[in-house]
């Protein structure tokens, strides 16, 4: 049987914020700290459930629109586009480059 393992408040506000804030996948940061995912997930619902205003800046839901979103997804489509083209004149000039005597 496991010790069972307390957490300060501090450690847990830090996992929290790694996954919230910066974005760093659930499963990677339990994987890193050697944390189950259920409490993780546990303090993460606990933090959500808190009242808007009580929570730090940074972690405030997103106030985009659908519309704002799409545009967005439309904007990183094109550009995905546009370095794949790159990509594709780098590779042939690569190819050129590389018969030459």
């Amino acid at each position: 049987m496991r010790k069972q393992v307390r957490y300060t408040d501090e450690f847990k506000a830090g996992v929290v914020k790694r996954i919230l804030v910066d974005g760093i996948p659930m499963s990677i940061v339990c994987r890193e700290e050697h944390i189950d995912v259920s409490n993780v997930r546990n303090w993460v619902a606990k933090h959500a459930s808190m009242n808007p205003t009580d929570m730090p800046d940074e972690t405030k839901r997103s106030t985009m629109t659908a519309d704002d979103w799409k545009n967005e997804y439309d904007k990183l489509e094109k550009a995905h586009k546009r370095a794949l083209l790159e990509l594709e004149i780098v590779k042939k000039a690569v190819g050129i480059i590389s018969r030459m005597p």
